[in-house]
This record gives structure tokens, C-alpha cells and sequence, in this order.
């Protein structure tokens, strides 16, 4: 049986294209602006804890959380 799509390959192609350009058009002029301190504290951190394991294929201590549950 054929599959048919509602809307050809290429719109859904352009609108995620879209959506992309429009995400970074936000974040890029902002990026040279202050440090929060809970991304110094915490997530720099935890970004080099993660990439570690996942470098060291220890994939278990990639869950990195204080919060329980």
C-alpha cells in the first residue's frame, strides 16, 4: 500500500528550516552577554562530567542530577 503525505517532502523541509533560522536569528546576537551564575555553577560543569562518560563509554553516569526523581 502507497503512504501519502498530507504536504510535499520540501515545505516540511523549509519550515523546519524556518524555525531554525529564526531560533538562532534570538540567540546569536545575545551570546557575547553576561554568565548566570546557575550555568557557571552547575551546567559547565555537569557538560564536561557528561561528555567524560560518554567519552569513557561509562553511558550510567550520564544521568547527572541533584533532583530526585
Amino acid at each position: 500500500m502507497k503512504t501519502t503525505y498530507d504536504r510535499p517532502l520540501p515545505r516540511v523541509f523549509l519550515s523546519y528550516l524556518a524555525i531554525a533560522l529564526v531560533a538562532l536569528a534570538l540567540r546569536v546576537p545575545d551570546l557575547d552577554r553576561f554568565v548566570h551564575t546557575d550555568e557557571v555553577n552547575f551546567w559547565l560543569g555537569r557538560s564536561y562530567q557528561f561528555l567524560e562518560y560518554l567519552q569513557s563509554g561509562n553511558y550510567g553516569a550520564t544521568a547527572i542530577s541533584t533532583i530526585r526523581g
